[in-house]
């Protein structure tokens, strides 16, 4: 008997300076804080500040780590295994030194471990950031 995966489908955000039309599937994605991928959001307002075009995006993805920022990314909690992935990459102290080197390692781990993603809480908003690490996994949609 095969078992299979269900992800579940969820609706974000994406704000962009290109022209979409239709659905689309992004080939290129962004080299962020937290690792190469595609940065989306809950809230088109956010979305707005990374560009003139918002788009409204599925997301294929159904695990993902968890991290809290405040103070304009100057403080930063790791929960569970991104906790762990943090220390992998050598923790704050690497970011520091070399935050591209850090980012890729952390989000390296985080894919090691089965994750397709990371929710970011920002000065108290819950996926204010969301990080999908696999291109395909996002659909494009209607822009807003």
């Amino acid at each position: 008997m095969k078992i299979y995966k269900i992800a579940q489908e969820l609706t974000f955000y994406h704000g962009t300076n290109n022209i979409i039309d239709g659905d689309f599937r992004l080939s290129q994605n962004d080299p962020g804080w937290f690792g190469r991928g595609v940065y989306v959001t809950s809230y088109p307002e956010h979305a707005k500040i990374y560009g003139k075009y918002v788009y409204k995006v599925s997301v294929n993805c159904n695990k993902f780590a968890e991290v809290i920022v405040s103070d304009n990314y100057k403080k930063a909690i790791y929960v569970g295994d991104a906790k762990i992935a943090n220390e992998k990459a050598s923790g704050n102290k690497n970011f520091l030194q070399n935050d591209f080197e850090w980012s890729n390692l952390f989000s390296d781990n985080l894919k090691g471990m089965g994750y397709c993603g990371i929710k970011i809480t920002l000065n108290g908003k819950p996926n204010a950031e969301v990080v999908i690490f696999d291109p395909s996994d996002v659909i494009f949609g209607e822009r807003i």
